[in-house]
């Protein structure tokens, strides 16, 4: 399991674990805090932040995931939809600071179907133009929803259609991976000698993110 499925993971079961008519949404973010805080700098960073960040942001990710169960994501179990909330949060908020390179790993460690289809139903041009856009209108103010949600993500779009291109390509499997011939196994004479000590791989390294403040909702 890579680093970013581990992480993904985790933070898509206390998503399903939170209760928000039990737990407050600063509490329970506080106690996640200190529990990862042996993983290291990085991985609890991006534990909270993506946690507390999909909490808070609930009623504008829910917008659009509760729309791809709808017409997009039928056949998917409702049961996963955190999953998407944590897709929707990155690509909405945290795209830009972790780059295409870090977004695309999160991405892969994913299922390829679930992927495809929920990207493609997020970048689509005419979701964000209209739906979408006014929707959000609803929860933030208009300025910020076309400066800092919309057209970044439009911005985006170009880039994120190579990304689910190469999903259906996986899906449809034209892409193929060469497979290396195995050498020839030839007899040695036996001899005892003190074992290579195995190689550790690396970790997988997590962009920092930095701490985002909470936009005031639109009050109308």
């Amino acid at each position: 399991m890579s680093t970013y499925s581990r992480l993904l993971s985790d933070i898509v079961h206390l998503l399903d674990q939170f209760d928000p008519q039990n737990n407050s949404t600063d509490h329970f973010i506080s106690e996640i805090a200190e529990k990862y805080q042996a993983q290291g700098e990085a991985e609890q960073t991006f534990m909270v932040e993506v946690l507390s960040g999909c909490l808070y942001y609930r009623p504008l990710l829910d917008v659009v995931v509760n729309e791809f169960y709808l017409r997009d994501g039928r056949s998917f179990l409702r049961s996963e939809g955190n999953l998407y909330v944590v897709i929707c949060y990155l690509a909405t908020f945290r795209l830009k600071e972790l780059g295409l390179k870090h977004f695309t790993k999160i991405i892969h460690s994913q299922s390829a179907n679930k992927m495809h289809e929920f990207l493609r139903f997020l970048f689509d041009g005419l979701n964000l133009s209209t739906w979408i856009k006014d929707e959000w209108c609803q929860i933030y103010d208009i300025a910020y929803v076309n400066q800092m949600l919309i057209d970044p993500l439009l911005r985006w779009q170009p880039d994120i259609n190579n990304l689910i291109d190469y999903l259906a390509h996986i899906l449809a499997n034209t892409i193929s991976t060469k497979k290396e011939s195995q050498p020839v196994t030839v007899p040695k004479e036996f001899n005892i000698t003190k074992p290579k000590p195995q190689s550790i791989p690396m970790p997988e390294e997590i962009p920092l993110l930095q701490v985002q403040r909470k936009v005031p909702e639109c009050s109308d």
